[in-house]
């Protein structure tokens, strides 16, 4: 059965040069060597840890691969993909860096960028 693609997919998928797939075809999707894949679902986010939207074969041809999100750190997606062989970027990443914008617009000061990665790190 193949899965339907959203408009919005097929669109962002041409502005960028790309073709929207549905995830079930993604096992036998190759992609350029190198390539990054950022996955921005909610798909292994707490309390449902063990699903990943990607299976670890999808992953073979990956350089790098980032997860938004940022609880648990270690998703299961990222740990595949380090498995697999690629570098991977944990949705902290993203969480911190949006919270030094933040701070900075908010306050009107530079964000204390050292103290706030401290922070997260004992409580992530």
């Amino acid at each position: 059965m193949r899965q339907s693609i959203s408009n919005k997919a097929k669109e962002l998928a041409i502005k960028v040069g790309g073709e929207a797939i549905p995830l079930a075809e993604l096992d036998d999707f190759h992609p350029e060597d190198g390539m990054i894949l950022a996955n921005t679902t909610s798909v292994g986010m707490k309390p449902n840890t063990n699903a990943t939207p990607i299976s670890k074969k999808a992953l073979r041809h990956y350089s790098l691969v980032f997860d938004a999100i940022y609880t648990p750190k270690w998703t299961r997606l990222l740990q595949e993909a380090q498995e697999s062989g690629a570098k991977v970027v944990f949705g902290t990443e993203m969480f911190i860096n949006q919270a030094f914008v933040q701070f900075e617009r908010f306050t009107g000061l530079p964000a204390p960028k050292q103290q706030i990665r401290e922070t997260l790190a004992r409580n992530t």
